[in-house]
C-alpha cells in the first residue's frame, strides 16, 4: 500500500467526525461573530465634510467678520486679517460648493481665491440655494453683466 492510499483512507475516516464537529460548533462561532459585530457597530462611516447647515452658518459668520473688518479704522492690522479671512471664506465656500455640487475654480495651495472668482463662487452658491445674507462690500459687486 502506498502513501496516497493511506492518506485517502485516513481522510475517509476523519471526514464524518470533522463534519459533525463543524455542524455542532458552527452556531457558537456564528453567535460570537454576531456579538462582536454588534459590540463594535460594524464599519463606521464618517462624513468627509461638515453638514451643509454648518457650512452655511460658518460662511455667514466669516462674511460678517469680513464686512466688520472692512469697516474698521485699524488700518495697520486690517491687511493681514483680511487675507486670512478671505482664505477662510474661500475654504468654507469651496466645501459648500462640493456639498452642493457647484462648479468652483481651481486653487493653488491654501491661499484665498482672487476676489472676482470668490465673488462668482458666492453668487453661484446663493443661486443654488445656500442661504447667506445679502452680500455686501467687495462681494456684492457683480461684474458678470
Amino acid at each position: 500500500m502506498n502513501v496516497a492510499a493511506v492518506g485517502g483512507w485516513v481522510a475517509l475516516m476523519v471526514m464524518p467526525t470533522a463534519a459533525l464537529a463543524a455542524a455542532v460548533g458552527a452556531p457558537a462561532v456564528l453567535r460570537r461573530v454576531r456579538r462582536r459585530w454588534r459590540r463594535h457597530g460594524g464599519p463606521r462611516l464618517t462624513p468627509t465634510r461638515p453638514p451643509i447647515e454648518q457650512l452655511a452658518a460658518d460662511l455667514r459668520r466669516l462674511l460678517g467678520r469680513h464686512e466688520a473688518l472692512m469697516r474698521s479704522t485699524q488700518v495697520a492690522v486690517r491687511g493681514q486679517k483680511r487675507l486670512a479671512l478671505e482664505a477662510a471664506i474661500s475654504d468654507c465656500a469651496m466645501d459648500a460648493a462640493g456639498a452642493l455640487e457647484v462648479a468652483c475654480p481651481a486653487r493653488s495651495g491654501r491661499a484665498a481665491l482672487p476676489t472676482p472668482e470668490l465673488r462668482n463662487l458666492l453668487h453661484g452658491l446663493a443661486a443654488n440655494g445656500l442661504v447667506i445674507e445679502p452680500l455686501t462690500g467687495v462681494f456684492a459687486a457683480d461684474d458678470r453683466g
